[in-house]
């Protein structure tokens, strides 16, 4: 497969960019043309890099199809976020979304409080669901894996929050952007200027409908059992079960722990290949040192203290 793209690469891009590139420089109106790149704003960068980057990113679907290549698994999830933060920024820049955020600042402000408070709850009551489901144990009695879940999935249900107001949006949105864009080409036909081009109503539709697309593969993929389940439950363990399994009598595990519960019960988290870790309770009844025992210990650590003195 290297060999193939590396073929590709020299004997048909390379010459087309290399031809473009000779055009280019043979014509004073091309040049001239190309120099406009120097008085962009930032309207112009955003549109170029999400065109750029679309371009790889159809290019390395089409060669995916055709020739059963598969990318690595982060290059590919890295070029799908790349091209979905670049639509955003466009779609941002296209319209005007600064200028008309700060007019209606206080309106923003109220409603982003309102979701922040819905968005917390969620989180809460969503973390207590997966502490239950897990482990099988209140979740008040685990409130270090409460903490934890809870800032884990607090940006992942903002995330999912959007997509799914950008999903049910995304359609009246794109009528609504071709239609203006409509409207532009026939004024433009009657001899008006327009304020915008028509590719950049082109490109805003290609943009909401990729950052749309996007956003719900992706957050599709993150609600699988396969790809949160482990990670969860690994938290969880690492959150709450701190002890050791000799803390109640039991042989000490690598990777397994304790979480200490109401009348003389434990929480038991042991390593599992595929689930990250597996659950269970156990009776557990810590016997106190005696006190001759725990006078020894005070003498040692008092004799250590005084030589290191």
């Amino acid at each position: 497969m290297p060999e193939l793209i590396l073929l590709v690469l020299l004997f048909f891009i390379t010459p087309a960019v290399a031809g473009q590139v000779s055009n280019i420089l043979a014509s004073s109106q091309k040049r001239a043309w190309c120099m406009q790149v120097t008085q962009w704003k930032a309207l112009e960068y955003s549109v170029a890099l999400f065109v750029v980057l679309l371009g790889v990113l159809i290019l390395a679907t089409t060669a995916s199809q055709l020739t059963g290549w598969k990318p690595p698994r982060h290059i590919g999830v890295m070029l799908l976020i790349a091209t979905c933060i670049s639509a955003a920024t466009y779609l941002w820049h296209f319209w005007g979304l600064s200028s008309k955020a700060a007019n209606h600042k206080r309106v923003l402000t109220a409603v982003g409080g309102v979701l922040t408070l819905t968005i917390a709850t969620a989180s809460k009551i969503s973390s207590d669901m997966a502490i239950a489901e897990f482990t099988n144990l209140s979740p008040q009695e685990l409130p270090g894996a409460q903490l934890l879940l809870t800032f884990i999935l607090t940006p992942v249900l903002w995330v999912l929050m959007l997509s799914l107001l950008l999903g049910y949006a995304s359609i009246p949105l794109t009528l609504f952007i071709l239609g203006k864009g409509i409207y532009t080409d026939w004024k433009t036909n009657k001899g008006v200027k327009p304020t915008t081009s028509t590719g950049l109503y082109i490109s805003a539709v290609l943009a909401l409908c990729y950052f749309t697309a996007i956003q719900l593969i992706m957050i599709s993929n993150m609600l699988t059992t396969d790809v949160y389940e482990k990670p969860l439950r690994t938290a969880v363990a690492h959150a709450a079960f701190l002890l050791p399994p000799s803390y109640c009598g039991l042989p000490d595990t690598e990777g397994a722990g304790i979480a200490v519960l109401k009348y003389r019960r434990a929480g038991l988290a042991i390593p599992h290949k595929d689930k990250g870790y597996e659950f269970s309770t156990v009776s557990c009844d810590p016997k106190p040192q005696t006190i001759e025992a725990a006078s020894a210990k005070l003498a040692t650590h008092t004799a250590s203290v005084a030589t290191s003195l």
